[in-house]
């Protein structure tokens, strides 16, 4: 089992997905990015592909 867990310095058009899945308003998404740490994990067993997760962590 690895657990890699990296900050994002630019997010893709698929993390731009996940998040619309989470929050379809485009514009508090952007409000919130900009002062967001974003981070990305990456989990990887034993299967050939690895499992991701990516977050968004708001500060005040």
């Amino acid at each position: 089992m690895n657990l890699n867990i990296e900050t994002l310095n630019k997010l893709t058009e698929e993390h731009y997905k996940l998040l619309l899945e989470a929050d379809p308003n485009e514009k508090l998404i952007s409000k919130y990015l900009n002062r967001s740490f974003c981070f990305e994990a990456t989990y990887t067993k034993s299967q050939p592909f690895p499992y991701y997760i990516s977050g968004v962590i708001p500060t005040p």
